[in-house]
């Protein structure tokens, strides 16, 4: 007898969406964990390593604290700029802004993290790097704020957006370097409903889980992404799973 396999009905995907208080725990490790990971790494990068030294070092680390399919994006300097390039294998420079995306799982759960740092407090970034970065900061910090149980996902994504957009330059604001959408659900997979973008009318619930990456991505000079996924706790408001180790990047030297 031939097997026929159907989609799930909304109401199970739905179920999937909101995570249990069981699956928070194992999404607060694995997140927390990478961030670990992460910040070992910065302490090691010194000028002159190339791209692929330093996501193999990314790697290691994500394998060496019990994380399975780990993998991280590594661009330097001006790579950064493309959102989701594969690198040209660069040489650091010790004014280069370094851009990790590492994923990891525990348990079959996800970790999505995105660091875009300095060397050191020292480093001699120029004055539009330290701007994005803590205008990026800004904005991440405001999505989480607006995301709570009953606020649809295009508003948060939105509010991302009019914090970039309020920092007025010649020819508007860096929202429109902002090139992709604000985030993603996550758990089983590292990109799964419901999406933070333009345009969804999903309705935000206690249980879900996002990812928060706004970004500003100019061609050719400079990128920067900072990204940690939050859920919505009991309360009805956001909530970081890096929390426990710090949460937030505070300076681009400071992952």
């Amino acid at each position: 007898m031939p097997i026929r396999v159907f989609s799930a009905p909304l109401e199970i995907t739905q179920m999937r969406e909101r995570k249990s208080e069981t699956e928070i725990q194992i999404l607060k490790c694995v997140n927390e964990v990478t961030l670990l990971a992460i910040r070992d790494v910065h302490k090691k990068l010194v000028p002159g390593i190339h791209e692929s030294y330093a996501r193999s070092m990314m790697s290691t680390a994500l394998g060496a604290a019990g994380l399975k399919d780990g993998g991280c994006l590594t661009l330097f300097g001006e790579n950064a700029a493309l959102p989701h390039g594969s690198g040209t294998d660069r040489i650091l420079s010790v004014s280069d802004f370094v851009l990790f995306d590492c994923t990891a799982s525990l348990h079959g759960y996800y970790s999505d993290i995105t660091r875009t740092i300095a060397l050191s407090r020292t480093a001699p970034l120029s004055t539009k790097q330290v701007d994005l970065w803590y205008r990026v900061r800004a904005a991440q910090l405001v999505a989480v704020n607006t995301a709570r149980n009953g606020i649809r996902t295009a508003a948060v994504d939105a509010a991302a957006r009019a914090t970039l957009r309020a920092t007025l330059r010649a020819g508007g604001g860096w929202d429109r370097y902002f090139t992709h959408r604000l985030g993603h659900g996550i758990g089983l997979e590292v990109h799964e409903a419901p999406y933070l973008r333009g345009g969804s009318d999903d309705l935000i619930q206690i249980g879900h889980t996002f990812s928060d990456e706004p970004g500003v991505y100019i061609e050719g000079e400079v990128g920067v992404r900072l990204e940690d996924c939050f859920f919505i706790n009991a309360d009805g408001v956001g909530e970081f799973l890096t929390a426990g180790v710090g949460g937030l990047s505070t300076a681009p030297w400071l992952p």
